[in-house]
């Protein structure tokens, strides 16, 4: 149901017309300052790269996708990241978006400077709806629309805050998000099925072949 809401995403669907900005609180590149090496001065972290991003809408966080580093401790409060943001990744071949959870808010995770923050307005847009359209078909073709012809792209934070989008009331974004989170819930416990499923079969022919 949730890839026929995504397919089916457009301007005729929905409502009003508004700029990314307008429904935006703030939108703000990665950090780009930290070290490699531990430091006294300087407090751990988990800085994301490209593979944290899934294609389901969230991160996927453990240390295959995350690298850690060292920032100053001003970085903490300014660039960490929060529940309901938005980290949409702006540079590359592939680019998404995903949301932060409430459990992924206390890890002190970062965005790295090819990726873009986005926290969205409450009072006028839910952080699903933005993240099903930026990954939606549609979407997906207005950003492509604001490449300028290379295979790696890069999107300014100048350029995608000009984008249109038609904003469904408060409403009908519920729905969508509801639906969203019970789509991620059935993927997951598919991966988990799949997961159990292969350790059982290798355990099989284990057992046959001792």
């Amino acid at each position: 149901m949730l890839k026929e809401i995504i397919n089916g995403f457009n301007k005729t669907i929905f409502g009003v017309i508004m700029k990314l900005h307008e429904i935006c609180s703030s939108i703000t590149v990665g950090i780009n300052k930290f070290n490699d090496a531990q430091d006294e001065n300087l407090i751990q972290v988990s800085l994301l790269t490209g593979q944290s991003l899934n294609d389901k809408g969230f991160l996927d966080v453990d240390t295959r996708t995350t690298k850690t580093v060292f920032v100053d401790e001003e970085l903490i409060e300014k660039k960490k990241l929060k529940e309901g943001d938005i980290v949409f990744l702006s540079k590359g071949t592939n680019l998404r978006a995903s949301i932060v959870t409430a459990e992924q808010e206390k890890l002190n995770l970062f965005a790295p400077a090819t990726c873009l923050v986005i926290k969205v307005n409450s009072e006028v847009a839910l952080p699903e709806f933005l993240t099903v359209f930026l990954n939606s078909e549609y979407g997906q073709a207005v950003i492509n629309s604001l490449n300028k012809g290379t295979t790696i792209m890069n999107i300014p934070v100048s350029s995608l805050k000009d984008i249109e989008i038609s904003v469904p009331d408060l409403g009908i974004q519920h729905k969508l998000a509801e639906v969203f989170h019970k789509n991620n819930q059935v993927l997951h416990a598919i991966e988990q099925l799949k997961v159990q499923q292969i350790k059982a079969t290798n355990a099989a022919f284990q057992k046959l072949m001792a």
